[in-house]
């Protein structure tokens, strides 16, 4: 999830690293007026150096979109992340240049100027962002199909502590703030969310088919298509469920 992002060690390793970045960049422009005599502005050094900014909160999107949505074509996504940063940029230098400088850049005039340059770089992180989102996405997957048998799922109710076998759990769904357990031996709240109980419970049998539900694939009784990608699944109890289209590849790989 996104609010968690800041909480990851690789985001604040990305942050430090941009932060760097930018005081090289700094560095350079003032170095580069020094030794050709030319006045150095921190002011628009600094508008300019905002470019390595911008890859905090895109790259954390990108990998956002990577890990949960599983594009099929992460090329797509390189290109298109690319061009939103240097679109984003230009119109930030622009808007920002005409509020606080004495002169003002015109995003035509940023494109011209750092367009060839900056969209080499914004392709050449995005490209390998989503490989390393992608792998990563790979990986944890890997884990989860690989993981060994777990024995228990602890819920409480009423005060009583009931030991749950996964096997008996049909679905889970959001009720926020909690989970709602629904299993063959009731429906049990549970204090946690739906990525934790993914990452607390990596099962082969338990899949994400929506953003605020996962199923117990054994309990599949059919499904059928709606036609525009989402699914309708018939559990074995009967309970309806809509399976989003961008959880279906994974769903299916599941079920065989």
């Amino acid at each position: 999830m996104l609010i968690d992002l800041p909480n990851k060690p690789w985001f604040r390793r990305l942050f430090l690293l941009l932060v760097g970045l930018i005081m090289l960049v700094f560095t350079k422009d003032l170095l580069g007026a020094t030794l050709e005599g030319y006045s150095f502005y921190w002011s628009e050094s600094l508008l300019f150096g905002s470019f390595w900014l911008l890859f905090i909160p895109l790259l954390s999107l990108n990998g956002w979109v990577v890990y949960y949505k599983e594009p099929p074509l992460y090329v797509v996504y390189t290109f298109f992340f690319a061009l939103l940063h240097i679109l984003l940029f230009a119109s930030a230098v622009a808007i920002l240049s005409s509020l606080f400088l004495d002169h003002s850049f015109g995003m035509a005039d940023v494109l011209r100027r750092n367009g060839p340059e900056n969209g080499a770089i914004a392709l050449v992180v995005y490209g390998l962002g989503n490989f390393f989102f992608k792998k990563y996405r790979e990986k944890r997957s890997g884990t989860a199909d690989s993981s060994p048998a777990i024995s228990s799922i602890r819920v409480t109710k009423s005060g009583r502590h009931i030991v749950l076998p996964p096997s008996s759990v049909i679905c889970v769904q959001s009720d926020s703030p909690y989970i709602s357990i629904s299993s063959t031996r009731g429906t049990y709240l549970h204090s946690s969310s739906l990525q934790s109980f993914m990452e607390s419970y990596p099962l082969q049998q338990f899949v994400r088919i929506h953003k605020s539900c996962i199923v117990n694939t054994v309990f599949v009784e059919s499904y059928v298509s709606r036609g525009n990608g989402d699914y309708d699944i018939t559990l074995k109890d009967g309970t309806e469920l809509r399976l989003s289209r961008n959880y279906a590849k994974e769903f299916f790989r599941r079920m065989n």
